[in-house]
C-alpha cells in the first residue's frame, strides 16, 4: 500500500516528536542532582570532669615524729649506745644528734647515757662504756641495736634472755689520743649499718613510736599493762602503707628515717601537740593541767640541770653547774622534751669491782613521771611493757602528747634522790 505524501508527513512529525519525548526523558532521567547543602555539626565542647587530688603523705621520723622527706631508711633499726657520763668523759660526743637519751644512776650514784640514734647518726660517739641492767628494758622497747663496751655475767645473761640484739662489731670501736683510759673508747657510727650488714644483723623491723598527739592506728599506746588499744584523734597516721619494703633498705650515711605517714597537710600533731616556735609562749597543753617551769635538777653524783630557754624553745642541760656540750660540735646539750620517770632500783647480784653495789632499774609497768616541755611541766603517770616504749597519762587517762623533736629521760629511783623544779 502506498502512503501519499501527506501520510509519510504525519508519521515523520509524530517519529520526531517520540525521539524528543524520549531524548527529554533521558535528559531529566540522567540529570544529577545538586547535592544539598550540609549543616556541620558543631564540635563537642570538652568539659572538664572534677579529679580528686590526694593531700599530700607527709613522713615522720619513728623516735621524734618531725617531718622527713628522705624515706629510704624508715625502716631502720636504732642504733642504742651505751655512752659515760663521769667528769673524765666530758665532753661526749655525738648526744645532740640522739633522738633520745635515757640516764639512769648506776653504782656510786654516778649517771650513765643510753642515747638512741636512728633519724640522725653522727660520725663518731662517746666514750663508749658497759651495759647495765636497764639495757634490758629500754633496747627492746625500740627494737634498737646495743653497742657497749662489756658488761658482767648477770647483765650479759640478763641481755640475752630479754632479746637484744648486739651490735658489737671489732672494726668500729677505737681508742681515741686525747683521754685516759677507759675513758678513750669510741665508736664509728657512720659506718655502724654497713659493718652490720656484713655481720648479717637484721637491720629492719616494726619500730615502736613515742606519742606526738598522732592517731597511732596500728601500734596504739599502753592503757594499762600490756592491753594496747588505738588512739583516736583528729589527724590519721599509718604506718608503712606508702613506703619502699624491708629488702630495699640502704642503711648508710646520715638520712632521716620515717616510719609512720601523716595524712594531712603538715605533720604537726593535731590540736594541743603543735611544736611551738622558739621564744613564742603557747601556754599549757590544750586540755592538761601545767605549771611553768623554769628549770629542774636531779641530784646524781654529777648534778644535772635543765633549764628552758624562751628564745630557742628547747631546754639547755647543765652538769654540776657547767653547761655541758657536745663534744663534737660544742654546742651546749638541748632537747624538746625531758621526762622524769620514778623507777624501782632494786640491788642486783653483783657489785662493781669496787665493791659497791650495782642495780637493776625496773622501766616496766607504771610510776609516776613528770613531763617538761615548752616551759611548763605536767604531772602524770608512764606506763610501759617489755617492748613498748613509755607512754603518759594524766589523772583522767588522757594521754600527754610530746613536743615534736628529741626527748631525754631522767630515771631517777622513787625514793633517795632529790629532784628540785623550779
Amino acid at each position: 500500500m502506498r502512503l501519499s505524501k501527506k501520510s509519510k508527513i504525519i508519521i515523520l512529525v509524530a517519529v520526531v516528536a517520540v525521539v524528543a519525548i524520549v531524548a527529554l526523558v533521558f535528559a531529566l532521567g540522567g540529570k544529577k542532582e545538586e547535592p544539598k547543602p550540609v549543616t556541620p555539626k558543631p564540635a563537642p565542647v570538652a568539659t572538664k570532669t572534677a579529679v580528686e587530688v590526694p593531700e599530700p603523705t607527709i613522713y615522720v621520723s619513728p623516735l621524734t615524729g618531725m617531718p622527713v622527706e628522705d624515706t629510704k631508711n624508715i625502716n631502720r633499726r636504732p642504733l642504742s649506745i651505751k655512752i659515760e657520763n663521769d667528769p673524765e668523759a666530758w665532753y661526749q660526743k655525738g648526744l645532740n644528734s640522739a633522738d633520745i637519751v635515757y640516764e639512769t644512776r648506776v653504782e656510786g650514784n654516778v649517771s650513765r647515757f643510753n642515747c638512741i640514734f636512728q633519724s640522725t647518726i653522727p660520725d663518731e660517739v662517746g666514750p663508749v662504756r658497759s651495759a647495765r641492767l636497764s639495757d634490758a628494758w629500754v633496747v627492746p622497747q625500740y627494737n634498737g641495736i646495743l653497742f657497749f663496751s662489756g658488761s658482767n655475767s648477770e647483765v650479759n645473761a640478763r641481755l640475752r634472755n630479754a632479746g637484744v640484739t648486739f651490735g658489737n662489731q671489732g672494726d668500729l670501736f677505737h681508742r681515741v689520743s686525747f683521754k685516759p683510759m677507759p675513758h678513750n673508747f669510741y665508736m664509728n657510727t657512720k659506718n655502724a649499718y654497713k659493718s652490720l650488714k656484713k655481720g648479717k644483723t637484721k637491720l629492719t623491723g616494726k619500730l615502736k613510736t613515742l606519742y606526738y598527739g598522732f592517731d597511732r592506728a596500728t601500734d596504739g599506746a599502753i592503757v594499762s599493762g600490756t592491753a594496747i588499744v588505738p588512739i583516736v584523734t583528729d589527724t590519721a597516721v599509718t604506718t608503712g602503707s606508702a613506703l619502699p619494703p624491708a629488702d630495699e633498705f640502704v642503711g648508710d650515711g646520715s638520712a632521716t628515717g620515717a616510719a609512720a605517714s601523716v595524712s594531712g597537710s603538715a605533720a604537726s600533731a593535731s590540736g594541743a601537740a603543735v611544736a611551738t616556735a622558739g621564744g613564742v609562749d603557747s601556754g599549757p597543753l590544750p586540755g592538761f593541767t601545767g605549771k611553768p617551769a623554769k628549770s629542774l635538777s636531779l641530784a646524781f653524783m654529777s648534778t644535772a640541770m635543765w633549764k628552758w630557754n624562751k628564745d630557742r624553745g628547747v631546754w639547755l642541760r647543765w652538769t654540776s653547774d657547767k653547761k655541758h656540750l657536745d663534744g663534737a660540735t660544742e654546742e651546749q646539750v638541748y632537747t624538746d622534751n625531758v621526762v622524769v620517770l620514778y623507777a624501782e632500783y632494786p640491788q642486783a647480784q653483783k657489785l662493781d669491782p669496787a665493791g659497791n653495789p650495782t642495780y637493776n632499774t625496773v622501766l616496766g609497768g607504771e610510776g609516776k613521771a613528770l613531763l617538761f616541755r615548752d616551759g611548763y611541766v605536767y604531772d602524770c603517770t608512764w606506763k610501759a611493757d617489755e617492748d613498748t616504749p613509755p607512754a603518759l597519762f594524766d589523772k583522767q587517762g588522757n594521754q600527754l602528747p610530746l613536743k615534736q623533736g628529741r626527748t631525754w629521760f631522767e630515771v631517777p629511783p622513787t625514793k633517795g634522790m632529790d629532784v628540785k623544779v623550779r
